[in-house]
């Protein structure tokens, strides 16, 4: 009886001697592919620390990079230094291009200097550099070092002459004081010196000294 129960027909045993043979063709093919591929894992790792090494690589050469400019940008400011220290200019001479030689004084700050100077008739001294519009402390500090004015260089306002627009043209002069010293010019004819002023209410001994550099009484 358990004869009939091991028996198979021909084509039962061809079936399972496929099934067998299937079998061992996958389990073959499997350990073959073990056999070939055994350091998969450690690919895996090693190309991933190629990457990393190459964004490292990456990352250094930014930093070089940027410590190339950094040693550029300071070799020029060392340039400049030093250029400032041999540098000084004249305010009532100097157009913007040497204006800007000096460390500070940027297009700006040139064209407005250059626009106070031909308003005013020139610089008295260098301190009126802070009358100039967006002139802060810090950056008068820094440049007066550079800089000298020298009276002589001044375009004097012939008081005697000058009409009262003419007059109030300049910073130091309000409508009124333009006003004033026409009036004191025309009852007193020509005025021969500053102190003459003095006579005027709008004028203090303060506004005679700032507009002393800058009229003539010829």
């Amino acid at each position: 009886m358990w004869k009939d129960f091991f028996y198979f027909s021909k084509a039962q045993r061809i079936s399972i001697v496929t099934l067998i043979v299937l079998i061992a063709i996958v389990l073959g093919i499997e350990f073959s592919l073990t056999l070939l591929f055994p350091q998969q894992n450690h690919t895996d790792e090693a190309f991933t620390e190629e990457v990393a090494e190459f964004r490292q690589s990456l990352q250094s050469r930014d930093s070089i990079k940027a410590e190339q400019q950094r040693l550029a940008s300071a070799a020029k400011e060392a340039k400049r230094e030093e250029l400032n220290k041999t540098v000084i200019v004249e305010l009532n001479t100097a157009d913007t291009t040497e204006l800007m030689k000096i460390k500070g004084i940027g297009s700006y700050l040139a064209q407005e200097i250059v626009k106070y100077r031909e308003l005013a008739g020139g610089f008295a001294s260098t301190e009126q550099l802070l009358e100039i519009n967006r002139m802060g402390k810090t950056t008068y500090q820094k440049i007066v070092p550079f800089c000298t004015a020298d009276p002589h260089f001044i375009k004097k306002i012939n008081i005697n002459s000058a009409s009262s627009e003419q007059l109030t043209k300049h910073p130091y002069i309000s409508p009124r004081q333009a006003t004033a010293i026409c009036q004191l010019r025309n009852s007193k004819g020509k005025l021969k010196q500053l102190d003459e002023l003095t006579e005027l209410n709008e004028f203090k001994i303060s506004d005679l000294a700032r507009i002393e550099p800058y009229f003539s009484f010829e």
